[in-house]
């Protein structure tokens, strides 16, 4: 948005890697080990920071926990 808008101040947002339900175990892993390694590289760290994301590295289970209340929320909000 910043780059469409000059001058975009945004709201709080948060974004989360997502795999099918049925993706095995073993791939799971692999994302979960890959993503926050993915966000540290300081080229893409630099944009997603430039953009006001800063990576928060939850575990699967605390990440899945954040999608319920943070969907909840929204949808009675």
């Amino acid at each position: 948005m910043k780059d469409a808008l000059p001058g975009y101040e945004g709201s709080s947002s948060w974004g989360m890697f997502f795999a099918p339900g049925k993706t095995p175990s073993r791939d799971r892993g692999q994302t979960e080990r890959g993503d926050p390694a993915a966000v540290q590289e300081p080229d893409l760290a630099k944009v997603l920071q430039r953009d006001g994301y800063f990576p928060d590295n939850r575990n699967a289970e605390e990440t899945a926990a954040f999608f319920r209340r943070e969907s909840k929320a929204q949808l009675s909000g």
